[in-house]
């Protein structure tokens, strides 16, 4: 090879092979993003007095999220395994994001989880999911958890992501545990 055609050209083996810059500069970015690719594993929980049959009604009742939920305040679609939902996600801080989510889990009375992707989970993917515990007979434990991974999942997230969540759950808890007092009255 001549001194001309070897500029830009890099070895990227022990053997000598010889590559253009640009290559060997993309394969590393993306090597090294595929080892630092961000993942945010953010967990909530919280006890409502309720059973869980109740707080689960609410909670799958994405019609009234407009009426007590301050981080997913618009949900509509069908929950049911391998549907889309549409959801209005806000949080402090940050611009309001509409998304349409697969519903991937749904274990009536106790589970449901939801991914929202951007082109490919190695970009972004948030995988929601809401569990419902039994504490005894009449209260519910929610662990409301979100794991989120890819490129952008640093840049998606706010400096306090559990602010959100914790909004949510107090939100749930207080409308659960009204609706539950007005129905003993």
């Amino acid at each position: 090879m001549s001194g001309e055609s070897r500029r830009g050209m890099i070895s990227t083996s022990v053997r000598g092979t010889r590559r253009p810059v640009s290559v060997v500069l993309r394969s590393l970015f993306f090597a090294r993003v595929a080892r630092t690719e961000g993942m945010q594993e953010i967990r909530t929980e919280i006890e409502i007095d309720a059973p869980p049959a109740t707080v689960w009604t609410e909670l799958t009742d994405l019609s009234s999220y407009s009426e007590w939920n301050p981080h997913i305040p618009d949900a509509s679609g069908t929950l049911e395994v391998g549907e889309s939902l549409d959801i209005l996600v806000r949080r402090a801080g940050v611009k309001d994001r509409s998304m349409t989510v697969t519903v991937t889990a749904l274990d009536p009375g106790k589970r449901f989880e939801w991914v929202g992707k951007l082109l490919s989970p190695r970009v972004f993917e948030g995988r929601h999911t809401m569990v419902l515990e039994p504490v005894g007979e009449e209260k519910t434990r929610l662990i409301n958890r979100e794991r989120i991974t890819g490129v952008f999942a640093r840049f998606v997230t706010t400096a306090e992501p559990e602010r959100d969540y914790e909004a949510m759950n107090r939100a749930l808890k207080e409308r659960v545990e009204q609706t539950a007092r007005a129905s003993v009255s």
